[in-house]
């Protein structure tokens, strides 16, 4: 499939509900593929945390027209990425990062990367992101992306990172 014409700008409340629904029909597809990555959104109530993210002003949303294909939460260091690194300042750090199952192929995840690194590097920051160990076609993704660098196994999850000079 082709790329298609995204706008990818900060979440409005509008955002928050398509968001959440993503994250819900994103969590059951995993789950169904045997990848135990985000049980933890499995259904809408377990999602509260994108409101947060949205009220912290760390929530981004790809569009075409009025339809959510995908999102992602920019953060400095949180609490759980002090577990997953030994030196976590001078990062920003990719969170919830979503595509809807309907947008695949179409180099949406792409083009939030390409976002989140624009803003890492505008903040001179560098930008970090994991996934579970065990979710092969996330790391396979990962692997394909120039100037992600592989970081190792921590606690069960795989982690990755642009530097930018």
């Amino acid at each position: 499939m082709e790329a298609i014409k995204i706008k990818i700008t900060a979440a409005t409340s509008a955002d928050i509900v398509p968001i959440r629904q993503l994250l819900v029909a994103r969590a059951e597809w995993l789950k169904q593929q045997g990848i135990q990555q985000w049980q933890q959104f499995a259904t809408f109530e377990q999602t509260h945390q994108i409101e947060s993210d949205y009220h912290n002003q760390v929530l981004y949303i790809a569009k075409k027209a009025n339809t959510c294909l995908g999102a992602v939460v920019i953060t400095p260091p949180q609490e759980f990425d002090c577990q997953l690194w030994d030196d976590p300042q001078g990062y920003l750090y990719l969170h919830r990062f979503v595509v809807a199952l309907e947008a695949q192929g179409l180099a949406v995840g792409s083009k939030l990367l390409r976002f989140a690194q624009e803003k890492a590097r505008q903040e001179g920051q560098g930008l970090r992101l994991d996934c579970r160990a065990n979710n092969e076609k996330l790391i396979e993704y990962y692997q394909k992306i120039k100037k992600l660098k592989p970081c190792g196994i921590r606690n069960g999850y795989a982690r990755f990172q642009f530097d930018f000079e």
